[in-house]
């Protein structure tokens, strides 16, 4: 119920309070997610910066994303390591340690599970995809 001023004078209110659109709490995780991929993040650490219970999170950032906020979480891992393999010549150890992975054996299952090779197999696939024949 709205606060009622006394008096005769009519309650007017000065503009719209903008709402806050379906996603945008989610949505600032998500960047949060994103800037701090190398840190050891669960979906609890994500549900308290977005100052949900975890279920409620859970529930949102499904209804957002269409998938559990652990699945995005490492498909964002894997998809930097996918990235770094491509572009530097880092070890894949530190590539697993940059991305946010546990160490490189938990890189190589998630990378499996995800892109169906290993690391290293990624790795020399890309480089002879871009290696043109002589």
């Amino acid at each position: 119920m709205p606060p009622r001023r006394n008096g005769t004078q009519a309650q007017v209110v000065e503009g719209a309070i903008p709402l806050p659109q379906p996603g945008e709490d989610i949505a600032g995780v998500m960047a949060f997610a994103v800037e701090h991929i190398a840190d050891p993040l669960e979906v609890g650490d994500l549900a308290r910066k977005a100052m949900m219970s975890r279920r409620t999170f859970d529930r949102r950032f499904r209804g957002v994303s269409g998938i559990s906020a652990m699945r995005w979480l490492l498909q964002q891992r894997v998809l930097l390591a996918q990235r770094l393999l491509e572009e530097s010549k880092l070890p894949i150890d530190e590539i697993a340690r940059r991305a946010g992975f546990a160490n490189g054996i938990t890189q190589r299952r998630h990378f499996r599970r995800y892109l169906g090779a290993s690391p290293l197999q990624h790795r020399i696939k890309f480089r002879q995809q871009r290696t043109p024949c002589a």
